[in-house]
């Protein structure tokens, strides 16, 4: 499958960024692309790129988490 990267950012790590990795933020172009790699993440923990293992996770704005939260 061809994934359309619309931008992608780099967060720098506070605490060591020598030991931990740093935090990517991508925004696709399709929202079926989301989808089907957070399925993928959802069922294997993990998402392998090339040869690299990478955890995948949402992030949501405050509104949401606390909606979520309390719903």
């Amino acid at each position: 499958m061809d994934i359309q990267i619309h931008e992608a950012q780099r967060i720098p790590s506070n605490i060591n960024p020598k030991v931990i990795p740093r935090h990517t933020v991508i925004k696709l172009s399709k929202v079926k692309y989301k989808e089907r790699i957070l399925r993928a993440a959802k069922e294997n923990r993990l998402v392998t790129y090339k040869p690299t293992s990478t955890g995948v996770s949402e992030d949501f704005a405050a509104e949401v988490l606390q909606a979520k939260r309390v719903g």
